[in-house]
């Protein structure tokens, strides 16, 4: 298992690729044109897709928040993806006034911020660290490589990108490095060869875990323990 610090940090890096900040913002709203529909808070919950931001307002609600009233007339558009043919262009009415309540609730109540924490925690960071455990996997890089594809490619993103190389991870006697680079190589050609142009931009975070696993980073020979302060490239920042 990976220490709390540690976590922070793959949390933080995972948040940088995500948002642009390491800092939290659990009220950020928007529709970006890629067919997710409307995403939401500190790791970009989504409509579309595994619809974590479904789950969020599902929790969000059970728990009593303070806007948990005027959120509750959207649920069943959410769990029916509705708002994932939006375009920035294109937004329906109740669309924006959900937008407007959901920004409220993550800058106004700290229900919303807690609701957010625990569904990525339940559904995204549980069954990565499950993956990794399984898989033999100990640097915390190895973890941020499962957790960074778990959120970005959805639970079923590790083995997607598996089937793609032939080496072996530590737990069927493969050695722990060279498995994550060559699990680095094969994500990178994957998003780099995918048909959406949205997706083939997301390369950068491929790069940059490929800068902190390399030999030359900073003089160190690779910060697989992911000691801080970690420089990431793209977005440019410093994890302290």
């Amino acid at each position: 298992m990976v220490s709390p610090d540690q976590k922070r940090v793959i949390k933080a890096i995972v948040g940088l690729f995500e948002t642009g900040s390491t800092a939290p913002d659990y009220g950020a709203v928007t529709i970006l044109d890629d067919g997710a529909g409307v995403t939401y808070g500190a790791h970009q919950s989504t409509d579309g897709g595994e619809s974590s931001l479904d789950k969020i307002v599902d929790l969000y609600i059970e728990r009593g928040g303070l806007y948990a009233a005027d959120l509750a007339p959207y649920v069943d558009r959410l769990h029916a993806d509705a708002t994932a043919s939006a375009s920035p262009g294109n937004i329906a009415e109740w669309v924006d006034d959900m937008m407007t309540t959901l920004a409220r609730a993550g800058y106004g109540d700290p229900i919303m911020a807690l609701a957010q924490e625990q569904v990525f925690e339940s559904h995204y960071w549980e069954p990565s660290a499950e993956q990794a455990e399984a898989m033999g996997l100990v640097t915390p890089l190895a973890w941020l490589v499962c957790y960074d594809s778990t959120i970005h490619s959805g639970r079923e993103g590790i083995g997607r990108i598996r089937r793609r190389f032939p080496e072996r991870p530590p737990a069927d006697g493969g050695d722990e490095r060279e498995w994550v680079i060559a699990y680095l190589d094969a994500r990178r050609a994957y998003l780099a060869t995918h048909s959406r142009a949205a997706v083939r931009a997301t390369v950068y975070r491929i790069e940059s875990m490929q800068h902190v696993a390399c030999a030359e980073y900073q003089g160190i020979g690779g910060n697989w323990d992911l000691e801080t302060p970690v420089h990431i490239p793209r977005p440019r920042a410093e994890i302290t």
